[in-house]
């Protein structure tokens, strides 16, 4: 941040924690924002254990974590919130009508009715985490959250060269994870993560896997759109996840600096033989 304020950087890509709010409103007129193919979740087995055997609690979760707090105050705008489904937000289909806003009160009913008032019965629950996340505000703020209904979370935090083998594990219900697309397209997202139990949630849903199935051969976009909606309607209902946020590529830019062409893929997909410095 020092090098850009002194003009010995041209381009500054990521923002000090802390300083993300200053540097915006320092560099208005340089600083750049869109939206971004990467979501970040909380995802349940849902194929064994705790969390299978208790759909009801998955949803009392995704209820009870406080999205717009952790990213547009917290974390500064580093991301947006998750308040919409599975999909980011620019791409087709990801307009549902069955989302999680933050409200313990229904958090609370729900887990009642599962069977676990005031957190009455309930298991201490293990959130699996890699390590390069592991200060992320979003883990302390669900814990605290959890703790309000009587739910006690423990954040167990794993290096990262081990994790990703870990949480496909039948010990490891409950853990962080995400997903870049490539391109604004719900089969980026719907093919690799929720299509025959692929992800490490092993959601397996057989009605969802021919919704998916038959959009791959489906060439009318609206009629495409269409199912992908409907299946991604279904992928809320039975909550895998629990949506965090959704990537922000964002970034300073100095004035001479032309033809960097950022797109919701990211900042590192930028082609770099297009850009030229004119002062």
């Amino acid at each position: 941040a020092l090098m850009y304020r002194e003009d010995a950087l041209d381009v500054l890509l990521s923002f000090p924690t802390g300083q993300r709010a200053l540097l915006q409103e320092e560099f208005a007129d340089e600083y750049h924002e869109l939206p971004g193919l990467n979501v970040r979740y909380f995802g349940f087995d849902v194929s064994q254990g705790f969390f299978a055997e208790n759909p009801v609690v998955r949803k009392a979760f995704a209820h009870a974590f406080n999205r717009e707090e952790v990213w547009n105050i917290l974390m500064e705008g580093a991301r947006f919130p998750g308040d919409k489904g599975v999909l980011p937000p620019t791409m087709p289909a990801a307009d549902v009508e069955t989302v999680y806003e933050y409200n313990l009160e229904k958090a609370a009913e729900l887990l009642a009715e599962a069977g676990f008032p005031d957190g009455e019965g309930m298991p201490e629950i293990n959130l699996y985490v890699f390590a390069s996340a592991a200060d992320e505000l979003s883990l302390p703020t669900l814990q605290a959250d959890l703790a309000e209904l009587g739910v006690t979370l423990n954040i167990v935090v794993e290096d990262n060269s081990t994790y990703w083998g870990h949480i496909g594990e039948d010990d490891v219900i409950f853990f962080l994870s995400g997903w870049s697309a490539d391109f604004a397209d719900p089969s980026e997202v719907f093919n690799f993560l929720f299509l025959d139990g692929r992800d490490d949630t092993h959601y397996d849903n057989p009605e969802v896997n021919e919704m998916i199935r038959q959009a791959m051969v489906i060439t009318d976009d609206a009629e495409r759109n269409e199912l992908y909606l409907q299946a991604h309607e279904t992928i809320m209902e039975d909550s895998p996840w629990i949506v965090s946020a959704y990537s922000k590529v964002s970034y300073l830019q100095k004035p001479w600096v032309q033809g960097y062409l950022v797109s919701s893929a990211g900042i590192y997909r930028a082609a770099l033989k297009y850009v030229s410095i004119e002062q």
